[in-house]
């Protein structure tokens, strides 16, 4: 079977990002500068996009991570 962008949309849709990560016990606050972005209490360097669903892990020394939902 073959996904199409409106399979992933939906997909997104259903199952948002923050709120996965919120449920496996991460914890967030808003950027007061940018609501979109929201920043991990718990995971040093963890920023959440919450709008367009993706993630991005920085670690000083390490490279970035970065990925969608």
């Amino acid at each position: 079977m073959k996904t199409n962008k409106d399979d992933i949309r939906l997909l997104k849709s259903k199952h948002r990002l923050e709120l996965v990560m919120q449920e496996t016990g991460e914890s967030f606050e808003v950027d007061s500068a940018k609501s979109d972005l929201w920043h991990s209490t718990l995971t040093h360097g963890l920023t959440v996009d919450i709008r367009r669903q993706r993630y991005e892990i920085k670690k000083p020394g390490a490279d970035t991570e970065a990925g969608t939902c």
